[in-house]
């Protein structure tokens, strides 16, 4: 299995790193365009309700079950 030297320890740290590209696009679908900022303005939001609306906290075990849908790489 490759291991990477480089690589974010945790999605925080890489969600973290792909914010400082600001308004450059990172998810293109279709019509949808979503810069790296607002993905993490999105992301917040998304950790957000699961913390408030569902009590997900630290530690939790949470299963997506998507498609490969533009929503995917936001929850």
């Amino acid at each position: 299995m490759p291991v990477f030297k480089q690589r974010a320890p945790h999605l925080r740290a890489l969600l973290e790193a792909s914010a400082g590209y600001g308004d450059l696009e990172y998810l293109v679908c279709n019509d949808l365009r979503l810069s790296f900022a607002q993905h993490a303005r999105v992301v917040a939001s998304v950790a957000k309700a699961f913390a408030e609306r569902y009590r997900i906290g630290k530690g939790d075990r949470v299963a997506i079950m998507l498609p490969n849908i533009f929503q995917y790489p936001i929850v």
